[in-house]
């Protein structure tokens, strides 16, 4: 097996298990109800820092975290994107905790998974990327997953069409 197979398989199997995490944290949001939304969020943001040390001590990537500090220390105009790295996590953990709570689990599940539908395409206008045929054909799988679902529920981010 080749590199780039092994890491195609590693990418796949990583890509798996967000969706069953994804899937998993909204119904285990819920359990939580007594408790508020504000209380749940905190444990969110308290729980990300251990966990992120879980998994790089779990992948052996220490090296890595002190070469990307070395860079940080190096590069002063990094420290103008952290606090918007920051933000940007601080919105999502709030979303995934909020849309369960209130309803919304359905549209912020389709946003999840248009992601990638956004991504192949900024790939293919800012980059020039090209896809391979096994790509084409998952884009064209997730894509009729997508429309099975717009078509079974008739809805789009909580607003019925046809």
């Amino acid at each position: 097996m080749s590199y780039a197979q092994a890491q195609s398989g590693k990418g796949i199997s990583q890509s798996v298990a967000a969706s069953v995490l994804f899937a998993f944290l909204s119904g285990y949001v819920t359990l939580l109800k007594p408790l508020d939304g504000l209380a749940i969020y905190a444990r969110r943001v308290v729980w990300t820092f251990p966990g992120v040390l879980l998994v790089v001590s779990w992948r052996g990537q220490w090296e890595a975290q002190r070469a990307l500090l070395a860079r940080i220390s190096r590069e002063k105009s990094l420290w103008l994107v952290l606090p918007l790295m920051a933000a940007l996590l601080g919105s999502q953990l709030w979303l995934f905790m909020w849309a369960p709570l209130h309803g919304e689990a359905m549209p912020v599940a389709m946003g999840y998974f248009l992601l990638p539908f956004t991504m192949v395409l900024a790939g293919r206008l800012f980059y020039r990327e090209r896809l391979y045929r096994l790509q084409w054909l998952a884009l064209a799988c997730a894509m009729l997953g997508v429309a099975h679902e717009l078509w079974l529920t008739r809805q789009l981010s909580g607003r019925r069409f046809g």
